[in-house]
């Protein structure tokens, strides 16, 4: 799912839920989709994308300033930011401690 300024608040208002900040000319982000999207399918974990360069009012809130920058929400809040295109492995030592409270 590809967020929009309109839908975000929404989206991470659900509980629990995974936005990748991203740019179509990301070649790293490309690859830290395909895992974040195995890792969501597997957690049940909602996951979506923001677009930095299409909404830089988001992106500059959460310090979305490398990419690919992923980061957990709850109930609206940021919980954990990961910087970097990271291997599930890594995801999950990263996200575990959240995703089991």
């Amino acid at each position: 799912m590809e967020l929009k300024t309109a839908d975000f608040d929404a989206f991470i208002a659900q509980g629990r839920s995974l936005v990748m900040f991203t740019a179509d000319w990301c070649k790293s982000c490309k690859t830290m989709l395909q895992t974040l999207q195995k890792y969501s399918e597997e957690f049940h974990i909602p996951l979506a994308t923001l677009d930095v360069e299409k909404f830089m009012d988001i992106s500059s809130k959460y310090f979305a300033l490398s990419l690919p920058t992923t980061i957990l929400f709850g109930e609206g809040k940021p919980i954990k930011t990961i910087f970097g295109a990271r291997s599930w492995e890594f995801l999950h030592v990263q996200l575990k401690v959240y995703l089991e409270k």
